[in-house]
């Protein structure tokens, strides 16, 4: 028991502590910060065993659970080289806690090929980004516009009373009574229910996001308009 307690907590030193150091001279005073309070030299394997089956990813004391639908490397055929194993547990560990994870390293010294390895591996999918003193946040994280329903609406209510302006300037010039009282119903309608709207506007100016009345009341003023423009 005592020798299983001291693996878990060297673990949890080398991956909460040590391979968050980005030098070398950093992850020594981590060790022996780690030995002047327990007395004792952490025992941090270098080259973790990295192990494939049918479920698993296992790297170290790392287990990541693998997608087999994308997969088709077989445990027999896995060559890791030693020099990675340990980055490729650090890298692991991040993956199956869901934490972020920043590799940091000069040029060519192998960070992409951790992360490629790695999705190989599980079956996963791995999406790249190329990123420049030129890439802009939203590069990274999408541009959007916040839906604002009341500003929708409103655009809606001008572009309808634009029309039956338009509709009424034409209704004036008709020459036809019967013609002009019955269309002139529309006009009425459409001054009454802007009367609705902007005295509901002041009491409570999000009245209409919970008053599907409101709105079917604007859809029938549309398709009478657009009854009416058709049959003229």
């Amino acid at each position: 028991p005592e020798a299983i307690h001291d693996l878990e907590v060297e673990s949890f030193l080398n991956v909460l502590y040590v391979q968050r150091m980005r030098t070398a001279t950093d992850r020594k005073e981590v060790l022996s910060i780690y030995k002047a309070i327990f007395d004792k030299n952490p025992s941090i394997n270098p080259y973790p065993r990295v192990q494939l089956n049918p479920g698993y990813l296992v790297v170290g004391t790392a287990a990541i659970k693998r997608n087999l639908t994308q997969s088709n490397i077989a445990g027999e055929k896995l060559k890791i080289l030693p020099e990675i194993r340990q980055n490729l547990e650090a890298v692991a560990h991040c993956v199956q806690n869901q934490w972020l994870c920043i590799l940091v390293g000069p040029s060519s010294s192998g960070k992409t090929s951790v992360i490629r390895i790695l999705a190989q591996l599980t079956g996963f999918p791995l999406n790249e980004i190329n990123l420049s003193s030129a890439t802009d946040s939203s590069d990274l994280l999408g541009c959007f516009e916040q839906y604002n329903a009341f500003r929708n609406f409103r655009l809606v209510v001008t572009r309808v009373e634009h029309l039956v302006d338009e509709y009424n300037s034409l209704l004036s010039q008709s020459s036809q009574d019967a013609l002009l009282n019955n269309r002139s119903t529309l006009v009425s309608t459409w001054l009454s229910y802007l009367n609705k709207i902007d005295s509901s506007l002041v009491e409570n100016p999000s009245f209409f996001l919970n008053d599907s009345k409101t709105l079917s009341e604007l859809e029938d003023i549309v398709k009478n308009l657009q009854q009416v423009l058709e049959e003229g």
